[in-house]
């Protein structure tokens, strides 16, 4: 089984967990907690992210697959922020007044929540999280990496630049790389909206 299919697969499955985890929270509660807006938000973005990933394997669309990883390891770090934090009461009423994370600060404290520190942060469950956010960062701005990927040079020197590039067999290392990325963030966000789904008080029994 290819990538493709293989990416695919994995994110069906982690379609299904989450509607069945969504539809386990609306019909067992009358309540809404504060923090359900944002993981409301996390789930159909992933969702729709990882969609848009699957679709950009199957032609190999490498100024696409690495941009839409990043996007995924940002919901992750940031939920692990979230749900790490002594403090998450206040950043979820933060969140919920509108205020978005990079312009937040730490509670407590003068330290920004840029994206940076949260993939920081996030190293100490995710060691690899690093590594990956690094490398996909230079797809997302016009750099030598998104300059060159599509540039082909013959042992006569014979430049081949290809628009849009063709997928080629040379590249299925790296569609793979991404593809299991993408499943570590999957499997990561997913842990956390496991967590989040668990049965809670409502506010009559915690009364």
């Amino acid at each position: 089984m290819d990538s493709s299919s293989k990416i695919a697969i994995e994110i069906e499955a982690f379609q299904k967990a989450c509607l069945e985890i969504l539809k386990a929270r609306v019909i067992h509660t009358s309540d809404l907690f504060e923090d359900d807006f944002i993981y409301f938000s996390a789930i159909n973005r992933t969702i729709e992210v990882a969609n848009g990933f699957s679709d950009a394997v199957k032609s190999q669309n490498f100024s696409v697959m690495p941009v839409l990883l990043r996007v995924q390891i940002n919901t992750l770090a940031t939920l692990e922020f979230i749900e790490s934090n002594e403090n998450k009461r206040q950043i979820v009423e933060m969140f919920n007044r509108g205020t978005e994370f990079r312009k937040m600060k730490v509670p407590g404290g003068k330290i920004p929540i840029s994206e940076s520190f949260l993939i920081k942060n996030a190293m100490q469950k995710y060691p690899w999280i690093h590594s990956v956010y690094s490398k996909t960062s230079s797809w997302v701005h016009l750099s030598p990496t998104s300059t060159y990927a599509p540039l082909e040079i013959s042992s006569d020197r014979l430049v081949t630049f290809r628009v849009p590039r063709l997928p080629d067999g040379k590249y299925q290392q790296a569609v793979d790389e991404l593809c299991a990325c993408m499943k570590a963030c999957l499997d990561g966000v997913l842990e956390h909206i496991k967590v989040w789904g668990l049965p809670r008080p409502s506010a009559a029994q915690a009364e």
